[in-house]
């Protein structure tokens, strides 16, 4: 679509996000970030690496007590999350 007259940056960059795929990696990067939000310090500290894909979390737990104690309020988690992102964006969480 060819435009007429001048856009606000903000439009030129948004239509740029979408045409070239990126959407996906800054979801999954503000979904990493509502994770340290959501979840207190030694969790966090505990969560060696994330990923986000097709709406399943993904994380990597060093500790077996830290990761009993997420899977026990992962749902909360979930929701805690989707609400720091503004819509239903993770179903499900898995921790490993």
């Amino acid at each position: 679509m060819q435009r007429t007259g001048p856009i606000r940056i903000g439009e030129a960059l948004g239509e740029y996000v979408r045409e070239t795929g990126l959407t996906g990696r800054f979801l999954s990067m503000d979904v990493s970030q509502a994770w340290l939000s959501v979840v207190d310090g030694r969790e966090a500290a505990a969560t060696r690496s994330s990923r986000f894909s097709d709406g399943v979390l993904y994380c990597t737990v060093s500790s077996s007590i830290i990761r009993s104690r997420l899977q026990f309020r992962a749902e909360e988690i979930r929701h805690r999350i989707n609400v720091v992102m503004g819509g239903d964006v993770v179903r499900k969480i898995v921790l490993r």
